[in-house]
């Protein structure tokens, strides 16, 4: 998931480039600071992913403890849905530059 989205940031990003080439002008710099944190944001949460799989099993010696480290690797794949979520709807707003 992570992967693809990233790509998908690396587009979003380029085609907000064309755009402000087409105009001669920045005009996406908060867009592009937020679709740059997004994509950083899903490389750190996949991180911190896999550090919770690789020592669950030295950290878990209780139910409890292990409940909590599954629930937040389920707080980390929400928050990366939510990510997603945001990145599509940017990526929705952009729209063909068409003189009628």
């Amino acid at each position: 998931m992570v992967t693809i989205t990233v790509a998908s940031t690396a587009n979003l990003h380029l085609e907000l480039n064309k755009l402000e080439e087409k105009i001669n002008k920045r005009n996406f710099n908060n867009t592009r600071l937020a679709v740059k944190k997004s994509a950083y944001s899903l490389i750190g949460m996949l991180l911190v992913a896999i550090f919770l799989c690789s020592v669950k099993s030295l950290v878990c010696n209780s139910e409890i403890s292990e409940a909590l480290l599954n629930g937040a690797c389920i707080l980390i794949v929400l928050f990366n849905i939510l990510v997603l979520i945001d990145l599509t709807q940017t990526a929705f707003c952009l729209e063909p530059n068409i003189q009628e």
